[in-house]
């Protein structure tokens, strides 16, 4: 017999604004100059060839949250006609998630330019303001596996496995996150913008390739995950509760992880005898109280007697209850640059 609540998913997810800009140029010869591509987050401009620019600005409450209860009863009536806890079987709840995410500002901004002969410059302009007062929270309040012997079926667990493994609860929540990508690649030949690169505090840049990407939040942000209970409790039958059966709760993730600004910056320049210069530039701000907490109250695998039985409560048979983690991570301001 096989009993499995494995693979399932619940999700919140929460943005006050959520986007997602892609310009894509391509071709054998692509008109362009050698003009500075330049942005000035602070006067919302973004000058290039090919340019793209996104701006976002949040306010009010935003709040995401995700509750997972996930449980067998396999009970046996030990004063009644008896039926066996599992022969010969298996029973798992595992690989399960539950995810909160609150995002006051969320967006993904992407620009490809591949071309032979081009001398076109390309720019990423972002920019984001949140005053959000953000709450992700998710929460697994039980993960459990009940199995229980009758008195004539000697097992809880008879040459069989019942795993609670790899199941995650996560809460994310941010006041602003933005993903800028910026790809410019020529096969020949290109003269393109040869000045000196600058990035500036005003917040200005300007080069022949440019990500610029400003954040300011002033929210407070919070996120909770917790998971009450991971549970394998198995009733004694006449002579044991397991023989020859594998019984574990590994692996379980209880994270929480709160970003006032979270940005993560990548510009590639690929070309042959290209004189191009390439920068980026991210400023980020944050005066909100940013806060992350994570808990899991218990893992138990118990074998409980309830008779006089004359075995032993585990024959044959591992227990494992390892590579459990819970983790918290706070942050104003986060971010990746290459």
């Amino acid at each position: 017999s096989t009993i499995a609540i494995d693979g399932n998913s619940n999700t919140a997810l929460g943005a006050v604004n959520n986007a997602s800009n892609d310009l894509s140029v391509s071709g054998l010869a692509v008109d362009g100059d050698d003009t500075v591509a330049s942005v000035s987050t602070a006067a919302n401009t973004t000058s290039a060839t090919f340019a793209l620019s996104s701006n976002q600005d949040a306010s009010g409450t935003l709040n995401s949250t995700a509750l997972t209860n996930a449980y067998n009863l396999d009970k046996t009536d030990v004063t009644d006609t008896a039926t066996s806890g599992i022969q010969n079987g298996s029973a798992s709840i595992s690989n399960n998630r539950t995810t909160a995410e609150g995002s006051a500002n969320r967006v993904a901004n992407s620009l490809s330019v591949a071309a032979t002969n081009n001398t076109a410059t390309a720019a990423i302009g972002n920019e984001q303001a949140s005053s959000t007062t953000v709450t992700a929270t998710a929460s697994s309040s039980s993960y459990g596996v009940l199995l229980a012997a009758g008195t004539d079926t000697a097992y809880a667990a008879s040459g069989s496995s019942i795993a609670l493994d790899e199941n995650t609860t996560t809460a994310l929540a941010r006041g602003n996150s933005a993903t800028n990508a910026l790809s410019l690649a020529v096969d020949v030949t290109t003269a393109g913008h040869n000045g000196i690169a600058t990035a500036d505090t005003n917040p200005t840049v300007s080069a022949g390739a440019v990500v610029g990407n400003l954040q300011v939040n002033t929210g407070n942000v919070s996120a909770t995950a917790s998971s009450v209970s991971y549970t394998e409790e198995f009733k004694q039958g006449s002579t044991g509760t397991l023989l020859n059966s594998q019984a574990s709760i590994d692996s379980n993730t209880t994270s929480a992880a709160a970003f006032g600004n979270s940005g993560t910056n990548s510009l590639t320049v690929a070309a042959t005898n290209s004189t191009t210069t390439a920068a980026v530039d991210n400023l980020q701000a944050n005066q909100g109280a940013v806060s992350a907490t994570a808990s899991s109250n218990s893992y138990t695998l118990a074998l409980t007697r309830t008779d006089a039985g004359t075995g032993s409560a585990a024959s044959g048979s591992s227990l494992s209850v390892d590579g459990n983690t819970t983790s918290a991570l706070a942050s104003g301001n986060s971010s990746t640059n290459a």
